[in-house]
């Protein structure tokens, strides 16, 4: 998912959406998939470098939740039945194995099917045949990976050079590009496969930071069936926050308690710069972050710069909220209705589904950047205080 997005011209987009329905239609394509009466799978399997018995593990969710079997490799060969009511991902994996196997695991896409996984090394080379989905999810890495592999070394690139301003800025516009060219490639798959569970992954899993331009393309390109449903209604609500809260727009006001049940207007922070953030105190990767904010927060505060948390904590968890800020040495004003995740008021407002998650606004009330993570956060500040 894309931290920063940038606006892309109708011809760029076009004609990376061109390119990238040339690669996913060079591939052999199995039919789409689509659920019917029977919920049966199974599963063989033949692990040619499993020279003595070892155990191996499927889990998968089901309707009544996960669901964990195992049995044993005996001369490379093992199977496994199940029955799921629609595709869902499952898990194969092998602990306290021999040291070529252990820890090795792959995934597959469950469905009413019979399917065959097929390796001569490890479990992680197995190569899997069976069931539509699965075949649209390996289209889908097939056509991604070189993409993510750029993506990724641009990242790695950029982590190194992060003492080199010039090279950051470099290499933080070459991963935009990207980012744009990832937009349409999920696009083009999505209009290859609107009634994929494949194309629904991509398209619920990019609902809680993607630009809203982009997935409101892909809700619109998805099948109805994905739409109507009650994930899909959810995403469509929370879409229309984001679109209210995007980059660009107007930052909505609100009132909300500080740790005092002093009531705190968040339009008092005009003409500073105010990164919202929102997080709670049993959130642990918020947490981990809070010593970058301090950093930050101190780095730049006499610049204009502050914060403002908002808590996700519920009221039977106010004394560890309160905790949680003295603990983590917070020195900045901390508000929350206690609530709770899905019913505070600014959550709602702003369109919050996950957490950690921040927006930054500027002087005057306007939303410049979302999900500002570790050093992407160091680098928006430098770049609006030049130091």
């Amino acid at each position: 998912m894309k931290q920063q997005i940038v606006k892309t011209t109708t011809t760029f987009r076009s004609k990376a959406a061109g390119l990238a329905l040339l690669a996913i239609s060079a591939l052999g394509l199995p039919a789409m998939s689509n659920p019917g009466t029977d919920t049966t799978f199974s599963i063989k399997g033949h692990l040619a470098g499993a020279s003595t018995e070892q155990q191996i593990y499927l889990s998968y969710r089901t309707n009544t939740g996960y669901q964990q079997d195992s049995t044993i490799i005996r001369n490379g060969q093992f199977s496994f039945t199940g029955a799921v009511q629609k595709p869902t991902m499952g898990s194969l994996y092998v602990k306290g194995a021999s040291e070529q196997f252990h820890g090795a695991s792959i995934q597959i896409y469950l469905e009413p099917a019979a399917f065959t996984v097929t390796s001569f090394g490890s479990l992680n080379e197995a190569i899997v045949h069976g069931g539509a989905t699965e075949g649209e999810r390996q289209v889908w890495n097939q056509v991604s990976k070189s993409l993510t592999e750029k993506q990724n070394e641009l990242r790695n690139r950029k982590y190194k050079s992060r003492e080199n301003w010039d090279s950051v800025l470099v290499l933080n516009k070459a991963i935009e590009a990207g980012s744009r060219q990832w937009d349409s490639l999920e696009q083009a798959f999505i209009s290859r496969f609107p009634d994929s569970y494949v194309s629904w992954d991509i398209v619920s899993g990019n609902s809680i930071a993607i630009n809203p331009d982009a997935l409101g393309r892909q809700m619109n390109t998805i099948s109805e069936r994905f739409r109507n449903s009650e994930e899909g209604k959810d995403i469509a609500t929370r879409l229309e926050a984001t679109r209210r809260t995007w980059i660009g727009t107007t930052a909505p006001e609100f009132t909300q308690p500080d740790v005092n049940g002093k009531k705190v207007k968040f339009s008092s922070y005009r003409g500073k710069y105010v990164l919202l953030e929102f997080w709670a105190s049993w959130c642990g990767f918020c947490r981990l972050e809070n010593p970058n904010l301090i950093k930050d927060y101190n780095k730049y505060k006499e610049n204009g710069f502050t914060i403002l948390g908002v808590s996700l904590d519920n009221q039977a968890q106010k004394e560890k909220w309160l905790a949680a800020i003295k603990e983590d040495k917070l020195t900045w004003t901390q508000v929350s209705d206690l609530k709770g995740s899905r019913e505070n008021d600014v959550v709602k407002l702003y369109g919050i589904r996950g957490i950690p998650q921040n927006v930054l606004i500027d002087p005057n009330g306007i939303i410049i950047a979302k999900n500002l993570r570790g050093d992407a956060l160091n680098e928006k500040l430098r770049e609006l205080f030049g130091r």
